[in-house]
């Protein structure tokens, strides 16, 4: 969609205010937030940060399948098997869950690195003539895939360059070819584009999974939020643009805060809600909703998602592909990083769903049953397979935007 103008002289900010302040008055005949668990501390949150932390070198990355088993990846050699294996061990503890590893040529934090040094290095690659599409690691593939829009041997000559840096002048000059960056841990291949993807009649208390009208249109509203003074809030995309929106036509709220901008970590905003009176609950159908019980900060690959658009409705059927990637917009002509993509045979988000609430029901891989546990926003879809699409983590951007995920 078009978003320059809604978004003109807010490039490099990380937060905007907007068309009002969260030094507001409080709302009146507000309710304390009631108390909401973190349901995050699971044996994969766990295993992730404790082989970060005690064999970052062994470690390359963690994985969840269909049914619930976990998957290590352990460098092969032969100082990381017995160490990366005592550490999973003790980390699992008694846990029932099944965990098994498997071989990886690199390390997770060897890839992340590499990753950093083309995202800090975006500009110069692309004055050089490489255009990124996307980037970021590949836990199943042990690899840092690179999409580009055109693959040549110029391209990916000179990223390689840039990442191999002084200590590899081989990798600038060995013959390379189409898709080779002379690094063998890095995938380069050629990539289509993403693009961002935009009930009907709410009133207050206000849910999340509306059909909201701003300034560029028609979008969804996210989780209900509160800050450290218990007002409360929703959410969207930052791309939907900043200033007033209105639910079935009649007024809804406007912007307060947004944290969205080129080479930026998250695409989401947060909107006063008038009356104020936001719920901890999200629409799951036209008329039925359910409510918010905790939220999932650790994302891995694997990971059963809920999609919530008020255009597409509600889609249980996907799984996180790749996290903590940046993906370059070509509608909106930025990037924005620590996305996280999710295939979805048959199904993806469409114009109107951004910044809707992706989440589980009832837990980490479940996708039915009462319970919401918030994941995420709606940010967009890729043009290649119409089975992607991809959302903002939510650990990212209440971070950003000093909010907690409202419970019901």
């Amino acid at each position: 969609m078009a978003i320059a103008a809604a978004l003109a002289g807010v490039l490099g900010t990380s937060t905007v205010a907007q068309a009002g302040s969260p030094g507001d008055p409080p709302h009146p005949a507000l309710r304390a937030a009631p108390e909401i668990l973190d349901s995050s501390g699971g044996l994969s949150t766990s295993l992730d940060q404790g082989l970060r932390r005690v064999a970052p070198n062994c470690y390359g990355g963690i994985e969840q399948t269909g049914d619930g088993e976990l998957t290590v990846h352990v460098v092969d050699d032969p100082g990381c098997t017995p160490a990366a294996t005592s550490a999973i061990a003790r980390l699992t503890g008694s846990s029932s869950t099944a965990v098994k590893t498997v071989s990886a040529t690199y390390s997770l934090r060897s890839l992340e690195a590499k990753r950093d040094t083309i995202t800090k290095n975006r500009a110069a690659l692309r004055s050089n003539g490489v255009s990124l599409r996307d980037w970021g690691v590949s836990i199943s593939d042990n690899r840092l895939h690179v999409g580009l829009a055109t693959v040549t041997p110029a391209a990916t000559s000179r990223m390689g360059a840039l990442v191999a840096g002084d200590s590899a002048p081989a990798a600038r000059s060995n013959g390379l070819v189409a898709g080779n960056s002379g690094d063998p841990s890095i995938e380069v291949t050629q990539d289509a584009s993403w693009v961002q993807t935009d009930r009907i009649v709410d009133s207050a208390p206000w849910y999340g999974g509306d059909r909201i009208v701003g300034p560029v249109g028609a979008c969804t509203s996210g989780f209900s939020v509160f800050d450290n003074q218990h007002r409360t809030f929703n959410t969207t995309a930052g791309h939907c643009g900043y200033g007033t929106y209105l639910q079935g036509g009649h007024p809804y709220g406007r912007t307060i805060n947004a944290n969205y901008y080129d080479d930026g970590p998250t695409d989401a905003q947060i909107i006063s809600t008038y009356p104020a009176s936001a719920a901890g609950r999200i629409w799951t159908t036209q008329n039925g909703s359910n409510p918010v019980k905790g939220w999932i900060n650790n994302q891995i690959g694997g990971n059963k998602v809920c999609a919530n658009g008020s255009f597409s409705g509600e889609h249980c059927g996907g799984r996180i592909n790749a996290t903590d990637q940046c993906l370059y917009f070509d509608d909106a002509a930025r990037t924005i990083c620590h996305l996280d993509t999710v295939y979805s045979p048959g199904f993806q988000t469409v114009g109107g769903d951004s910044g809707g609430p992706v989440y589980n029901h009832a837990g980490v891989t479940a996708d039915s049953g009462p319970d919401i546990y918030a994941r995420g926003l709606v940010t967009g879809a890729y043009n290649g397979n119409k089975s992607l699409w991809v959302f903002t983590p939510m650990n990212i951007w209440t971070a950003q935007l000093g909010v907690t995920v409202l419970g019901g």
